[in-house]
């Protein structure tokens, strides 16, 4: 209940897949603004997992969700940290992955969200210069060769 390992409940025994049971319980607070028990809720949404675990699983999560994290133009981010959630919250905790797991994925979704390719910032020179612009001689084809930078090379037709 709340932030607590259910396999903890059973065994009372922590392991290093308890803390991330909580780490989940807590981006669930975070994604929907709910405390992570409430008696103010009906019985069977007491328990925000079990109330967020099984809105995914219905595929109505949106309607858990805070509105305003969902209104941000962010969606894509919400539904990558709500997936994540979901996997921290496994009620086994072999099928949770580790703290450095979940690091290293929130991590890519920071470096991800700071690329200029995912925002759209590339201006109209950088994005000819990565991919040739019509005229240029990596766009000029013979028959069943692409010749760029002086060089010949060979592609599948």
């Amino acid at each position: 209940m709340g932030y607590l390992d259910p396999e903890y409940l059973q065994s009372n025994t922590l392991t290093e897949k308890s803390d991330v049971y909580s780490f989940g319980v807590v981006l669930a607070e975070l994604l929907t603004g709910k405390v992570a028990v409430s008696f103010a809720r009906p019985e069977s949404e007491r328990s925000l997992a079990y109330l967020f675990v099984s809105s995914f699983e219905k595929q109505c999560l949106i309607q858990v969700l805070d509105a305003e994290m969902v209104n941000e133009g962010n969606v894509e981010t919400v539904e990558q940290v709500a997936n994540l959630a979901k996997i921290c919250l496994e009620v086994r905790g072999e099928e949770r992955p580790t703290m450095k797991e979940v690091a290293a994925k929130l991590d890519g979704m920071r470096i991800a969200a700071k690329h200029p390719w995912k925002n759209g910032d590339l201006c109209a020179g950088e994005t000819e210069y990565l991919l040739g612009s019509s005229n240029s001689k990596a766009y000029i084809e013979g028959e069943g060769e692409v010749i760029s930078s002086g060089s010949t090379s060979r592609y599948i037709c």
